[in-house]
C-alpha cells in the first residue's frame, strides 16, 4: 500500500491536532501542505479513500506525459514531507506537555559557562518535575550534573552535599538494576507461555525461582515486586496453585496504586490470568471477568489490542452470549476492532466460526482452510482442527486422516509450546481413536487427562458427529 505509514499516522491524529494543521494552512503556501490538509479533512478516512486521494495528488503533482517513475518519486517525496510535518507537530506537542523532557532539553541547551545560571535553573526545574515520575535516565542525569557542580565549587558545604549525592546515585543505580531485571523477567516469561524453548539460550540459574525471588528482596518498590510476581506466575503457568498465588500477590501490591505503570502491570496480570482460565477450561464467568478487566484498562489508556477483542468475541460466539454493551452479535462495523492488517486473520477466524455454528459448512471450511496457513501457531492449528471436524462430519475420512497425520507432526514439532497444547493433542488423539488410526505415542505425553479442554476445543469435541 502506497503511504501505509502516513495513513496510520493520519488515523492517529486527534481533533485538536487536526485543528492546528487547519489553522496553519492560512499562512502556508506550500502546495504539499495543501495536499496534506486534503488528507486530514475526513476524520475516518478509509484505505480506499486514502489511496484515491494519493492518486489525485500524484496526477496533480506530475504532468501526465511524465514517466511512472517520476510520478512515483514525487508521491514518495510528498509522503515523506507529510510524515515529517505530522511528526514535527507530535514532537512539539509532546515536549510542550512533558515538563521533564522540556526541562531536560533546556538544561542541555544551556550547558555552557556563559549560560550556567540558566543551566542550573532548568536543572532544578527538572528535579521538581521528576518528583511526579520515575524516569531513571533523567534522575541519573540530574544527580550527575548536580554532583559535578557541587564538586566544582570545592566549598565545604558543597563537598558535603556532593558526598550525599554520591550515595543517592548508588541507591538509584541499585533500584534501577532491580527495575531493569524485572523488565527482563517480564519479557522472557511472556515468551515462555508461548514457547518454553524461547528461553533455552538463557542461563537456567538466572531464571530459576530462587534467583527471581531474590530480586523481590532487593527493592521496596511494589511495582517492581508485582512485575516479578507476574513473571513467576507465567513461569508456573502449568501449575494452577502456584500461578494464582503469584498473580494474587502481584495484584495485592498494586491495589492502591493508580499510576500508568501500575495499571498496565495489572493489565498484564489480568491477561495472563485470562490465558490460564482459557487454557485450562475454567468457568465462563472467570474468563469474561478477566478479559473484561483488560478491556477496561485498554479503554482508559486508548490501547488498541485486537487480541483482547478477539477472545471476548470468541467466548460470546461459543456461548451464544448476547448480553453486554460490547457484544459480537450487536456490534455494527465489527471490522473497526481489527483494523490493522496484522489482525485481520483474527476476525476471519470469528467469521468462519460463526459460519460453522450457522451450518454454512462450505463457507466455514473455506475460511478455516485459508487460516491454516497464517503465521499464528495457535489459530492455524485451531483452524485445521475445525476443518478436520467438518470433513469428518461430511464423511471425508481420507482427508481427515491426512489432516490428522500432518497436525500430529506439527504438534510434536512444537511440543515446547504451552498455550492450549494439551487441548490440541487431546482432539487429535480423540479423532485418531474414532477412526482407529495408529498415532505416535509421543502424543500421549502431551495430553494431561486431569486438565479440562479450552472452550474452543470443548466446542470441537461436541461438534464431532456421534
Amino acid at each position: 500500500m502506497v503511504g501505509k505509514r502516513l495513513y496510520n499516522l493520519i488515523l492517529n491524529l486527534n481533533v485538536s491536532e487536526r485543528k492546528i494543521f487547519f489553522i496553519a494552512e492560512k499562512n502556508n503556501e506550500d502546495k504539499r501542505f495543501k495536499y496534506l490538509i486534503l488528507l486530514l479533512k475526513k476524520k475516518d478516512l478509509s484505505k480506499i479513500e486514502f489511496l484515491e486521494a494519493i492518486k489525485f495528488i500524484e496526477n496533480d503533482l506530475t504532468p501526465s506525459q511524465k514517466s511512472s517513475k517520476i510520478k512515483n518519486d514525487n508521491v514518495r517525496r510528498f509522503v515523506d514531507y507529510a510524515i515529517k510535518e505530522i511528526e514535527e507537530l507530535k514532537i512539539k506537542l509532546f515536549v510542550k506537555e512533558n515538563d521533564i523532557i522540556r526541562n531536560y532539553l533546556l538544561c542541555q541547551i544551556y550547558d555552557s559557562s556563559q549560560t550556567i545560571e540558566s543551566h542550573q535553573t532548568y536543572l532544578e526545574k527538572l528535579n521538581v518535575s521528576m518528583k511526579q515520575g520515575d524516569e531513571y535516565f533523567y534522575k541519573s542525569f540530574y544527580y550527575s550534573k548536580l554532583s559535578n557542580l557541587k564538586l566544582r565549587s570545592q566549598t565545604l558545604k558543597d563537598l558535603k552535599v556532593w558526598r550525599e549525592l554520591v550515595l543517592v546515585q548508588k541507591k538509584l543505580m541499585q533500584d534501577h538494576y532491580s527495575y531493569e531485571m524485572s523488565l527482563f523477567f517480564d519479557k522472557i516469561s511472556s515468551s515462555f507461555i508461548d514457547d518454553k524453548s524461547s528461553v533455552s539460550n538463557i542461563d537456567k540459574s538466572l531464571i530459576d525461582k530462587k534467583t527471581i525471588n531474590s530480586y523481590i528482596q532487593t527493592t521496596d518498590d511494589p511495582r517492581i515486586q508485582a512485575r516479578i510476581f507476574l513473571s513467576l506466575a507465567r513461569f508456573n503457568f502449568e501449575e494452577k496453585k502456584s500461578f494464582f498465588s503469584y498473580t494474587t500477590k502481584g495484584l495485592k501490591l498494586l491495589q492502591d496504586l493508580n499510576d500508568r505503570d501500575s495499571i498496565l502491570t495489572k493489565r498484564k496480570i489480568y491477561f495472563a490470568s485470562f490465558l490460564h482460565y482459557f487454557h485450562s477450561g475454567s468457568d465462563y464467568t472467570s474468563m469474561i471477568s478477566s478479559i473484561g478487566e483488560v478491556l477496561s484498562i485498554d479503554k482508559k489508556f486508548d490501547i488498541e489490542d485486537s487480541k483482547s477483542y478477539f477472545y471476548l468475541f470468541l467466548l460470546q460466539i461459543l456461548n451464544d452470549d448476547k448480553k453486554g454493551h460490547l457484544n459480537y452479535f450487536s456490534i455494527t462495523g465489527i471490522r473497526a476492532y481489527f483494523n490493522l492488517e496484522s489482525s485481520e486473520y483474527l476476525l476471519d477466524f470469528l467469521l468462519a466460526l460463526e459460519s460453522f455454528k450457522a451450518g454454512d459448512y462450505r463457507k466455514a471450511k473455506r475460511g478455516f482452510n485459508n487460516l491454516s496457513l497464517v503465521n499464528n501457531a495457535y489459530l492455524s492449528t485451531w483452524s485445521r482442527l475445525l476443518e478436520m471436524i467438518i470433513n469428518y462430519n461430511q464423511g471425508n475420512y481420507e482427508l481427515v486422516e491426512t489432516i490428522i497425520s500432518s497436525e500430529i507432526r506439527k504438534v510434536l514439532q512444537n511440543k515446547d509450546r504451552i498455550f492450549t497444547m494439551n487441548s490440541n493433542a487431546y482432539v487429535l488423539k480423540y479423532m485418531s481413536k474414532r477412526l482407529k488410526l495408529k498415532y505416535n505415542s509421543e502424543l500421549d505425553k502431551l495430553v494431561n487427562s486431569s486438565q479440562s479442554l479450552s472452550p474452543i476445543h470443548k466446542f470441537m469435541v461436541n461438534e464431532i458427529a456421534k
